[in-house]
């Protein structure tokens, strides 16, 4: 008879303090940190367009949403960084991380701070260097630094800013799903981007 081994979590606490600090041009990226938990949901569930539909905490109470995203943490299947601008008076900018990390892939997501995010439309069409594409570089050039020689990204094909954001750090579409992602009744369009260590080229 077959026995069952009950899943333990990996000796990773929930702080993530065997992820490392990292520095940008203009921000600053620090190992997620329990007491941050409830920025980053709040930021997610700010998102009333659906554009980050792989954590529904909408759906969720907060205790539930905690819980879930302690989940994660402790489990390793997701690495957050909390980002901070490198000015004299530093500011809260948002989230970066990587989630469905394996040994030679992982997926990138990020989610800013609401006040970053008015004017990121126009910044990059002037091709501006912002906090989100500064953030993205900080961890782009660390995970290549890993074992890990591929990252994706995907996004809904409504969503402009983050495929834009893509684009400009030097992902690659690879194709779209089509309706692949419902949200409130509604089915998106999912577009699906990677880039390769041998690609990735940083910003000077």
């Amino acid at each position: 008879m077959e026995t069952l081994v009950e899943e333990k979590p990996a000796e990773v606490k929930v702080e993530n303090k065997t992820l490392v600090q990292l520095r940008g041009r203009k921000t600053m990226l620090f190992p997620f940190h329990i007491n941050d938990m409830l920025a980053f949901i709040r930021l997610h569930r700010n998102d009333r367009k659906g554009y980050l539909g792989q954590f529904c905490f909408k759906y969720m109470s907060e205790a539930e949403a905690v819980n879930y995203l302690h989940h994660l943490l402790a489990f390793n299947k997701i690495h957050i960084w909390t980002a901070y601008t490198k000015e004299i008076k530093s500011r809260f900018a948002g989230f970066v991380y990587l989630s469905d990390i394996e040994k030679y892939k992982c997926v990138i997501s990020g989610v800013m701070d609401t006040e970053f995010v008015h004017g990121l439309s126009r910044e990059l069409r002037r091709d501006k260097y912002t906090y989100s594409e500064d953030a993205f570089r900080a961890l782009i050039r660390h995970v290549f630094t890993t074992s890990i020689i591929r990252i994706e990204a995907n996004c809904t094909e409504g969503n402009r800013l983050s495929f834009n954001l893509c684009k400009k750090v030097g992902f690659v579409i690879e194709g779209c799903r089509r309706k692949a992602m419902e949200m409130d009744g509604e089915f998106y369009n999912v577009l699906y981007l990677s880039i390769l260590k041998e690609e990735h080229k940083d910003a000077i």
